[in-house]
């Protein structure tokens, strides 16, 4: 059971924001953060020299 003040889900949050030499889907209900995490990843790997703007593509995808 996770701490209290922390997300079930916060391993696989940190490996979204953190692991950005590795390509991942992320497949989470809706409100869960998934597009904040995914422009947290992209401005993260622009700050570290990793990704190129020109070089990126981002794909989200709601499901009803």
């Amino acid at each position: 059971m996770p701490e209290r003040g922390t997300l079930a889900d916060q391993a696989a949050r940190d490996l979204i924001g953190g692991r950005l030499d590795i390509n991942l889907v992320v497949e989470a209900g809706a409100g869960s953060g998934k597009t904040e995490s995914l422009a947290r990843r992209m401005a993260a790997g622009i700050v570290e020299g990793r990704y190129e703007v020109e070089g990126m593509a981002a794909v989200s995808v709601g499901m009803v």
